[in-house]
């Protein structure tokens, strides 16, 4: 199946579902969502530590009072 189709056919569903449908649905496409952007911030957490692009406790309480200001 293509993406094209793929999309006409969700397409389908959700003009032909019923209130309860689509809101699972669409809760479902935002925990989706949710969980990718959480994966990307720790896949980018994790490669700054390897690389060791991290601050100290000091460096960050720094960083604290200068919003400070």
């Amino acid at each position: 199946m293509t993406t094209i189709d793929i999309k006409k056919e969700l397409h389908t569903f959700i003009d032909t579902s019923n209130e309860d449908f689509l809101k699972d649905f669409y809760a479902l496409i935002q925990d989706y969502s949710r969980n990718s952007d959480h994966t990307k911030m720790i896949d980018d957490s994790e490669i700054e530590i390897s690389t060791e692009n991290i601050y100290s406790q000091t460096e960050v309480q720094k960083i604290i009072e200068g919003w400070k200001e």
